[in-house]
This record gives structure tokens, sequence and C-alpha cells, in this order.
């Protein structure tokens, strides 16, 4: 990878103020498909979180863009995306559609291709560019299609840049696919990316360059163009490409081997193949985890054709030894590279103090004693809490009753209103639906993760603003997941937005908890008819109310609009 920083921006567009455009149902699930892959360390290794516009309107969508073009340093790699729809105007201007577009007017609330390129042009520093626009222009609307027209994107439309990659949905009087399931509406359409986007996902996975360590623009390209299924004759992705664009290190393959490693399995010597064993299993137990999969693929593989007893046995041990499981800490993950599973952190075991020290300002009695907690092995916690969408997705799937979001919206927000045995149903169903054993996470472990390694009354210190956490007297509401800062282990609104429900059933102080950060039950004069909330809530307009120890509880079965929940995922046996 490159010296410099990887910066992403992410725009999509899905619901218009003009009805004659067409409500699309990709948008959303493209952003956060994208989102997931260049965030993931092992691939695309840009800053994390990777910023997101979705719906919104032109002065918010132009000040993103101004000001991250102005972050940027000459050596960065700077990527732009928008999914949505493109409309033409009188002159054949192109704009990318915003919620306030209106197809008559496109120039008072759209942003314009012209306007876009002279930021790039004048007042982005990074000299590596790469814009994909998954998108068409506009026109008479056909089922499955966003919308049919004019030419809207040439070689003109973006030209300029030291070193600029565009990367297009289609060609010239050609249409974007939003896929044919998206034109019924959002319940087919769950969890569906546009066929463009989905496939540049899996192109940046490694399908884009089996062989290749890094994969590159024209490798994506070459990939999506390859590979455009017969049923979708007008999607005809377009590059263009200025100085050498094309060679940039978009991304790592994340599960590539090396090609003499694998060769070497198969060679006629024993001691060749030992030694690629040997290899093999050190790329296994190295807990870089697309690397290990394939490690472990080769091994399995190759232990169905050894003949030789040592090499056989030493297969045996090494796939024994490294039992699939969480990834290394630090790893953010999806088991189901789908948008409605949500993304995990793996957080490292270690020991703390739970609760407040006697002298900390603002502490109350049930946040002592402190004591001291181990946690003995790795495990995983979401990254944000559970989303709408992703909780929509459950009840889309089970029938269960979707919760009302007071008016405030659904998507990336996340989900409100739903108790503790609503938050237990999603877990269980999670765990059958990934085949991976979700929970609420104890108490102890939501501390734990909080803190992030830290002692003070936050995780970002002694004291908090409302710039990095949805408390106060300010927004008066959720807002989407990812808008504040995370803390130092990537988990995000740790300290407000929305409470979060733990396992545990309430004690009135810790006096006899468990010191092995499992969940504390019954026992020790705990009442099981309220159970633990920590975290604090936009709720709130005093910030001892957020502090990383500050403890609450309610009935299992109550909902509030300042409630929700996040998820935890432990090791496999």
């Amino acid at each position: 990878m490159a010296d410099g920083r990887r910066i992403a921006l992410l725009i999509g567009n899905a619901t218009f103020a003009d009805d004659r455009l067409a409500r699309l149902f990709a948008p959303e699930h493209d952003v956060d498909a994208l989102k997931a892959v260049l965030e993931d360390p092992a691939i695309g290794g840009f800053e994390a979180p990777v910023r997101v516009l979705f719906d919104e309107s032109l002065m918010p969508v132009r000040e993103a863009i101004a000001e991250v073009c102005h972050r940027t340093a000459s050596d960065d790699l700077f990527v732009l995306y928008y999914s949505g729809h493109g409309v033409l105007d009188i002159h054949d201007e192109l704009y990318f559609a915003l919620r306030e577009t209106t197809v008559d007017w496109p120039h008072a609330a759209s942003l314009e291709a012209t306007w876009l390129r002279g930021i790039l042009d004048k007042h982005c520093r990074a000299r590596q560019q790469v814009v994909i626009l998954d998108c068409c222009h506009s026109g008479a609307f056909v089922p499955g299609r966003k919308d049919a027209g004019s030419p809207a994107i040439t070689k003109a439309t973006f030209a300029g840049g030291d070193s600029r990659y565009i990367l297009t949905a289609c060609a010239a009087r050609a249409f974007s696919w939003d896929s044919p399931a998206l034109k019924e509406g959002p319940d087919v359409a769950e969890g569906r990316t546009s066929l463009f986007t989905r496939m540049l996902v899996e192109g940046l996975k490694g399908a884009a360059a089996p062989d290749k360590a890094v994969i590159t623009p024209d490798d994506l390209y070459d990939y999506v163009f390859r590979n455009l299924p017969r049923d979708a004759p007008a999607l005809s992705p377009q590059r263009f490409v200025y100085h050498g664009a094309g060679e940039l290190m978009l991304a790592r393959n994340p599960a590539r081997l090396r090609p003499d490693l694998v060769a070497d399995l198969d060679d006629e010597q024993m001691r060749v193949r030992y030694g690629a064993v040997a290899e093999l299993e050190e790329i296994l137990a190295s807990g870089e985890r697309h690397l290990a999969a394939a490690a472990r693929a080769a091994l399995e593989s190759r232990l169905k054709l050894e003949e030789h007893v040592r090499v056989y046995k030493r297969i045996e041990a090494a796939l024994a030894r490294t039992p699939v499981g969480l990834p290394p800490p630090g790893t953010v993950f999806r088991d189901v590279d789908e948008p409605w599973c949500p993304e995990m952190v793996v957080i490292p075991p270690g020991t703390f103090l739970m609760g407040s020290p006697e002298n900390e300002q603002d502490r109350t009695s049930d946040e002592g004693p402190q004591h001291r907690v181990t946690i003995a092995k790795p495990f995983a916690i979401g990254r944000f809490a559970v989303t709408f969408a992703e909780y929509d997705h459950f009840c889309d799937a089970t029938g269960h009753d979707k919760p009302k979001d007071e008016g405030w919206g659904r998507g990336r927000r996340p989900v409100i209103n739903v108790s503790w045995e609503d938050a237990q149903a999603y877990v269980v169903w999670l765990s059958r639906k990934t085949g991976k054993p979700y929970r609420l996470p104890s108490e102890a472990e939501w501390e734990y993760a909080c803190r992030a390694g830290t002692t003070t009354r936050f995780t970002f210190g002694d004291e908090i603003t409302e710039k990095q956490a949805n408390f106060g007297a300010n927004v008066r509401r959720t807002t989407n997941v990812g808008v504040y800062p995370p803390n130092p282990w990537g988990l995000h609104d740790m300290h407000g937005n929305v409470w979060e429900w733990c396992e545990d059933c309430w004690h009135p102080n810790y006096r006899g908890a468990p010191d092995d950060g499992r969940a504390w039950g019954g026992e020790d004069g705990g009442n099981c008819e309220r159970r633990v909330l920590r975290g604090g809530s936009w709720l709130f307009t005093r910030a001892r109310l957020v502090l990383s120890a500050y403890r609450f509880a309610c009935d299992p079965g109550l909902r509030c609009a300042d409630s929700g929940f996040r998820c935890a995922r432990v090791q496999e046996p």
C-alpha cells in the first residue's frame, strides 16, 4: 500500500422530492457494503470510519466533499463513490440527484458534475483519485432500471487530476440496473446491493485478481466487465484513466497465498511438502483472518491426497491446533457478508477495574465497590448498536413486530423501542441465521469494551463534550450510528445515543460480583425482574449520566424511545 492515507467518501441517495425520480432500494445497501470492504484492514485499509452521506441535501454533501478534499495530502489516495440517479438538464449537463432534486430544475438542489470536477482539480491535494459512479441519467423509467435517457458521463466529464480513474456503471445511452428484484419494493430488496456495486465488492475481496497480492482499478473494471450476467445487457461499465491511474493499489487481496507455496504442497519431494505445511501452519496461527482461511482450505485439500504419514500427521496437527474461531483482536468483521449482519469488533482479553472509585466526581453508590475483573478470552462486540435496518430484517424474517421509530427515520439509526426480551429474540435468531454464538454482552464485558483500556470517567478522558457523544440539549433524538468518534477499540456510541441492554440481572452494588466477566444472574440478591442497561442516551442533558461506570436497570419487557442494544459474540468451542 502507498505511504499516504487512504480516504473514502461514499454518497447514496434513494428517495427524492420529485416523484418522477423513482425510489431506489439499492443505494443504502451499496454504501454499507462498500464501506465494510474499504474499512476492512485486510482489504481496503481505508481510514475508519469511512464517511457516508445518505439521502442528504446539497449543502451537507458539498461541505463534506470540500472538507475531505481539503484535508487530503499529496501522497493520499481518495476514493469518491456515488449511488443514485443521474439527471441531465436541458443543456445535457450531468447532475447527481440528491434528496431535494427535481427533474425540471436539477441545478437548484443537485450535485453538479462540473462543480465536483473543479473541487477535485483545484482543492483536492490527493494526487491519486478514484471516482466510482453507480448511476446513469434521467428519462423514462423501466422496470428494474434506475433510469434512461441521453449521454451523461464521457471522458471529458472528469478529465484532470494527477492520477485519476473514473469507473462508471454504464455507457452513454445506457441504464444502471438496480437488479430486477429491487423494482418490487423493500421487502424483496432487503439486503441487496445494485448489480454493479455487488460485483465491485466481490472484486475487492479478491475475485478481481485471485493470483495477485493487490487489486488495481483496472483489475476491478476487468472483473466487472468479464462477469456481467446475461440478463443485464444494458449494464456496460466504462473506465476513463488519466496518468497511469489504472495501476493504483486500490486494495489488498485478502485471500491470496503465494503461488509457489501452494505449488509446494504438490511437490514430489516429501521434505518440500512438509516445509510448505509448516509455513501454512504459521499462517494459520498468525491471526491474519483471510490468509488463514485460505491456508486452512489448502491444508484440508492436501489432507485428502497426502500419502506420507509424517506429512499427513503434520497437516492433522496444524488443523487441530488452529480451530476456526474469532479473528485476532482489533479485527472488524461480519460473520455473513450481508448488510443485515452486524459488524463486530474483536476485543482482546485483559484485566480492568470495574466500577468507579469512591472519590470519583458524580459517582453513585451502585458503581461500587470498584473491583478487578479478568476477561480471559477474546470476544467480539458490535461496532455499533444494532440498527433499524438490521433489526427490521429480523422482523421481516420472523414476523416479530417492528418497533416505532418516533418519526426520526430507520435505516442506520439505532433501533429503539425494543425490550430486553426483544433483544434476546434477536440474538437467538442471529445465532441460528449465522451459525455463530451471539448473545447480549455481560455488564462487565460492556464496561470493559467501553473503557477500552482507559481508567478515566469517560473513554475520551475525564470530560466529554456533545461533539463526542449524543447527549445534552442539542440533538434531542437518536442519530445514525457512527456519526460520533469511536473509542480506542473502534466502538461507536458507547456513551449516549441509546441505552444498551446487557444480559445481567440487577444488583444494587458490586458486592459478590463475578470477577471473570460473566453475566451476573439472580444470585447474591439479584433482581431478574429488572435487567441492566448501560451507556446513557440522547435523552440526558447531564454528562454524569453517560459515565463509563454509570448503571441503570428496567423491567425486561419495557420498551423506550432511548433504549436499544448491541450484540456480543464469543469464541466457538
